[in-house]
């Protein structure tokens, strides 16, 4: 009998916003204001702000048990009671509470030993049998970066620039999905770094000629 196995890719991000931008700043020779003088226009003219910025969905993170019972494949999960995948998928988010890492699952749902609770869901532990192995999508993320240039002409032919360029500008932190295993004892626990990285300034200067 062929059966056909339908999952999302590793990389399916549903929603994804870009949206970019540069904006000359408007003093200076030639520009609305502070126009007055070249010596002025030296410290204030030529400057220009650029941003990317972007927001997306999480990308998803397949649910396991544990047990290795089905051609020594995991053999997936057992919900409990009236539980579904759907609201597991509604319990995701960023909760911080007073442990040095964040949950991306709801607390409510992880026991007192760090696991879930088998009120939820358990792991498949009958030998051959294939369970549910759903798929669950992380928590939402954003980044922004910003970039602040500098133009001097210093004389004809010969220009001076100045770049910095900051790379997660608001410092926001971003989360990866935590470990959703029928039999782990960190459930949805993330302790490290997410899809972004922290804040960075990077400075360059050319000569232009």
């Amino acid at each position: 009998m062929q059966t056909t196995d339908y999952r999302p890719s590793p990389y399916d991000v549903r929603h994804i916003f870009h949206a970019s931008g540069t904006d000359d700043l408007p003093f200076g020779a030639g520009k609305k204001f502070l126009n007055i003088s070249p010596l002025l226009n030296r410290v204030v003219g030529g400057w220009t702000l650029g941003t990317i910025m972007w927001f997306q969905s999480g990308p998803p993170s397949q649910v396991s048990g544990g047990y290795a019972t089905v051609n020594t494949a995991d053999s997936g999960v057992v919900f409990q009671s009236s539980f579904t995948a759907a609201q597991l998928q509604s319990a995701v988010g960023v909760h911080r509470g007073s442990n040095p890492w964040v949950l991306t699952i709801d607390p409510n749902l992880i026991g007192a030993n760090g696991g879930i609770s088998s009120n939820y869901y358990v792991p498949n532990t009958i030998p051959g049998f294939l369970a549910y192995r759903p798929y669950v999508y992380g928590p939402h993320w954003f980044n922004a970066d910003m970039s602040i240039n500098k133009s001097v002409q210093i004389r004809e032919g010969i220009r001076f620039t100045l770049q910095a360029q900051l790379l997660n500008v608001f410092n926001h932190a971003t989360f990866s999905l935590g470990g959703l295993g029928a039999t782990s004892l960190s459930f949805s626990q993330v302790t490290g770094i997410g899809p972004t990285q922290p804040r960075r300034i990077e400075f360059r200067a050319n000569i232009e000629f």
